[in-house]
């Protein structure tokens, strides 16, 4: 009876040990390998990459607000060419008088345009403008420099992505064999062909094989978050175009 009772309690650890293994590891969301068992939410997909840069020129928050810059800056030349109004001076008058001997009185306006600045006004004025219209051609150049910075980024991080992918099919596959054999050794264990030590050795083994897997796919999906905000929408609704 008391061998019974060890044997029990043994099994007992042994089962707290293996959920211990499986539950190691942080998840961000929802998400799986190719090799996910039943059950187990998919991996999100990656659309092509041309898809994604497309998507990032025309949705990235760095350029749209780059291309606020030029639009402000647009329209601050606008204004300043508009400025030569302020030396436009228009002059009206009006003239009421009664010539002697006559009884009729003369009404008369008159109305007149004219220009009114300095050399230095002149100057500086088109200087200014000068300022102006290269600040923004300035921030049209400065747009295509961000665009093929953010391509570039782009790139690299779908590459990195792919590569955590492969990864996290590879550990998906080591961690359903490692867990098959875990299984195994529980039913050994339990059946007494097997001692404490031999289990203990193949839980540690699926724990860490778990872990792993856990870790790849928190960084997969790290990953992923991260292009998505720099393409400025959600990459499912890539998947379907």
């Amino acid at each position: 009876m008391r061998e019974k009772a060890v044997h029990t309690n043994v099994r007992r650890a042994a089962r707290i040990l293996l959920l211990a293994g499986l539950m190691t590891g942080v998840h961000l969301c929802p998400a799986a390998g190719s090799g996910a068992t039943a059950g187990e939410p998919a991996t999100a997909a990656l659309p092509p990459l041309e898809r994604i840069l497309e998507a990032a020129l025309e949705h990235s928050p760095v350029l749209k607000m780059q291309d606020a810059r030029i639009q402000v800056g647009r329209y601050r030349y606008e204004t300043e060419q508009q400025r030569w109004f302020e030396y436009i001076r228009f002059n009206s008058n009006y003239g009421y008088a009664v010539e002697t001997g006559e009884t009729d009185p003369t009404e008369g306006y008159s109305l007149g345009v004219g220009i009114e600045f300095s050399i230095f006004d002149l100057l500086s004025r088109t200087n200014q403008q000068r300022f102006y219209q290269y600040e923004l051609r300035e921030s049209e150049y400065r747009k295509e420099v961000l665009a093929e910075e953010l391509q570039k980024e782009i790139i690299a991080l779908y590459n990195t992505i792919r590569a955590k992918k492969e990864l996290l099919d590879i550990y998906s596959k080591a961690r359903e064999s490692t867990r098959l054999q875990e299984q195994m050794a529980e039913k050994e264990f339990t059946e007494g062909s097997i001692p404490i030590s031999e289990l203990a050795r193949v839980t540690e083994i699926a724990s860490k094989s778990a872990a792993t897997f856990q870790e790849t796919r928190y960084d997969y999906h790290e990953s992923y978050t991260k292009l998505e905000l720099m393409t400025g929408c959600e990459l499912s609704g890539l998947l379907d175009q």
